[in-house]
C-alpha cells in the first residue's frame, strides 16, 4: 500500500528545515516499523511550459477580446511567481 503525503510549508526563516532528509527522519522516530521514501516535486522545463502557455491562453479568454499591447512581462512574472509557489 502507499499514501502520498503533502507537507505545507509554512514559510518558516529557515526554509531548508523542510528538506527532504529531516522530513526523513522525523518521520521514521514516530513511525519505527514504517519504511518511508521521501522524494521532492520537481518542476520541469515542461511544466513550465505549460505554466507560460495556460497563462497566455487564459489571457486570450475575453469575449471580445481586449484590443492593446499583451504586457508579456507581466504575464512572465505572474508565471515564474506561481512557479516558485509550486516549488516550496
Amino acid at each position: 500500500m502507499k499514501t502520498n503525503v503533502t507537507i505545507e510549508w509554512d514559510k518558516p526563516k529557515e526554509k531548508h528545515w523542510l528538506c527532504p532528509d529531516n522530513i526523513q527522519i522525523a518521520l521514521s522516530a514516530y513511525c519505527k516499523n514504517t519504511k518511508f521514501k521521501v522524494t521532492t516535486l520537481e518542476i520541469t522545463d515542461e511544466h513550465k511550459t505549460a505554466i507560460f502557455e495556460a497563462l497566455g491562453e487564459a489571457s486570450m479568454s475575453w469575449s471580445p477580446r481586449p484590443k492593446g499591447q499583451f504586457d508579456a512581462t507581466n504575464c512572465k512574472r505572474i508565471g515564474e511567481e506561481l512557479i516558485e509557489k509550486l516549488s516550496l
